[in-house]
């Protein structure tokens, strides 16, 4: 049985679960950026060419490269992908000139929204004196990202994987955010939408994972789930269990 009076922090996974791609396609985005730079692709054909090169493109990590150096090692890796998503475009002459646009793009509230209920969640969190903190394999445009949409102030750390070296569902990055916190087993949450990247890695370091289950699909047994964002303060606060469906043996 979870105690959920020992939590002192929450922690959220950030695209996918804090915010979305904007109107809910990459391959939407990318498309009209790329019409403008005189190529062009089916949305979904980029869209499905973007989740199968990305699931199969390594984290965008870099262990032992000095922090100075991750921005640019990013936008290297970032480059690689999106070339190999519009390789069948090619010959694609602005390519050099899309792929700035989009990168930057990205950065900002042009290429991401909300989830509805975020900064509900993120108030009432932050009026119950919770930390509240990021953990994600995303790439430092986060936190641009974050103040761009506006919920930069909530956060009391934002902990990156390539920064850090070591990427989710790994433990290590888990068990940072809890060093730096100075935070025991059982007294932080991560909240995230995939069952492989932010379920592991959070449970083996002593956090309590909750899985965002949006569309009903499996998961593995033994864990929380809630149907939105908006669900996890009424299980933190105590005014609510059934919505959040325990299925820990």
């Amino acid at each position: 049985m979870i105690d959920t009076r020992r939590v002192r922090a929450v922690f959220f996974d950030a695209a996918g679960t804090l915010f979305r791609v904007r109107g809910g396609s990459v391959g939407a985005i990318y498309a009209e950026v790329m019409n403008r730079h005189g190529a062009s692709l089916p949305a979904g054909v980029i869209q499905e060419r973007f989740r199968e090169v990305f699931s199969c493109a390594p984290p965008p990590v870099f262990p032992g490269a000095d922090p100075r150096d991750v921005p640019l090692l990013e936008r290297d890796w970032w480059h690689a992908l999106v070339a190999e998503v519009m390789r069948p475009a090619s010959p694609f002459e602005r390519f050099e000139q899309c792929f700035a646009e989009l990168f930057e793009l990205f950065r900002t509230a042009r290429g991401w929204e909300l989830d509805p209920d975020a900064r509900r969640v993120l108030d009432v969190l932050a009026a119950e004196g919770h930390t509240l903190g990021v953990i994600t394999n995303f790439d430092s445009r986060v936190r641009d990202v974050l103040r761009h949409l506006g919920i930069a102030p909530y956060f009391q750390g934002v902990i990156l994987a390539a920064e850090e070296g070591v990427s989710k569902p790994h433990p290590d990055l888990f068990r940072i955010a809890m060093r730096r916190h100075h935070l025991r087993e059982g007294e932080a949450v991560y909240v995230g939408d995939d069952p492989s990247s932010d379920v592991e890695g959070a449970l083996a370091a002593g956090m309590i994972p909750v899985l965002i289950d949006r569309l009903g699909g499996p998961f593995p047994p033994g864990e929380l789930r809630i149907s939105s964002l908006g669900e996890i303060t009424g299980w933190l606060l105590g005014a609510t269990s059934a919505s959040l469906g325990e299925t820990r043996p």
